[in-house]
């Protein structure tokens, strides 16, 4: 979907003719083309970075309960900053 409207934007806004979507020269459709295989061997090189295993693994969420369990440095910053507020 994204890589048709990418073209047609191309098409609109780049070649000549401006703002239509006739290309008049045969060799910015070939660019035109070119453009297109290589924004699908992008998605298709992306799509299958987020298919890896090793991906996923990173992305799964802590399952703690508690904020000291999921960020101990956060925990320990924020009972710092409670001991320094009761001071006053």
């Amino acid at each position: 979907m994204s890589l048709r409207a990418s073209s047609l934007a191309a098409a609109y806004f780049l070649y000549a003719p401006r703002f239509s979507f006739a290309i008049a020269n045969r060799l910015e459709i070939l660019e035109l083309v070119l453009f297109s295989l290589l924004a699908l061997l992008a998605s298709q090189v992306i799509a299958g970075f987020a298919k890896d295993g090793g991906v996923e693994k990173r992305r799964r969420t802590v399952e703690a309960g508690t904020l000291k369990d999921k960020w101990p440095a956060l925990h320990g910053m924020l009972t710092r900053l409670r001991a320094k507020i009761a001071l006053f």
